[in-house]
């Protein structure tokens, strides 16, 4: 069982990782917008400790990838980027803890 040490630990990695900070460019197109949703939520997460959980943060992020936002990215704007956050978040936990326990199983 894991800690809840191990769990915050972890999905501080998740959060702060030098890829959750990365600026890289995307471009918008209907086969890329979940590529867009995760670009901007990872470049908005350096604005996340001046800007709060916010549409200029949203739009920080945006500006970063070099994407315009639009009601296609976050309909419901800062609640869906919290929303899109937590889902990327949970599933990363949920992969890492699945590669946990077939390490463990093999050893």
């Amino acid at each position: 069982m894991l800690s809840s040490r191990t769990i915050v630990s972890y999905v501080a990695r998740c959060v702060f990782s030098k890829h959750a900070l990365s600026g890289a460019r995307v471009q918008s197109t209907s086969a890329g917008a979940e590529a867009a949703k995760t670009a901007i939520l990872r470049a908005s997460l350096q604005h996340i400790p001046k800007l709060g959980w916010s549409v200029n943060t949203l739009k920080a992020g945006a500006r970063a990838v070099g994407l315009e936002l639009n009601e296609d990215h976050f309909p419901g704007r800062e609640w869906d980027l919290v929303e899109y956050f937590e889902k990327k978040c949970n599933a990363d936990l949920v992969r890492h803890m699945q590669q946990m326990r077939t390490e463990d199983e093999a050893s």
